[in-house]
């Protein structure tokens, strides 16, 4: 996504990540700041400031847990496997029911 899609994503409470950033880095916002994966906070001057290269105007992204990446991708590739099957069901609800048969096939005993 780009710079500005990645701000609103921000303002929304979501958190995104950039190409660069390590696996465990993310930002949002609260407010007029920003907050980072660390606990800092710093207003949106001081943080694009030292960012005005053209390489952070796209390549934003959703942040998701390491910890859930590999549910997240499973449920994607099933998702679209339904969807490129071009089959009626309700993927929302599809999602939803995967992401419940993970977590009880995963659960820690």
């Amino acid at each position: 996504m780009r710079k500005n899609q990645a701000i609103q994503a921000m303002r929304e409470g979501k958190k995104v990540t950039h190409r660069y950033f390590l696996i465990d880095e993310w930002m949002t916002m609260e407010g007029d700041e920003i907050l980072l994966e660390d606990g800092v906070r710093c207003s949106q001057d001081e943080f694009w400031r030292h960012r005005k290269d053209e390489v952070y105007l796209t390549d934003w992204s959703i942040w998701v847990d390491p910890e859930n990446l590999e549910k997240e991708k499973l449920i994607g590739k099933m998702v679209s496997s339904k969807a490129e099957k071009n089959n009626t069901i309700d993927l929302n609800a599809y999602a939803i029911g995967l992401d419940e048969m993970y977590n009880e096939l995963t659960k820690k005993s």
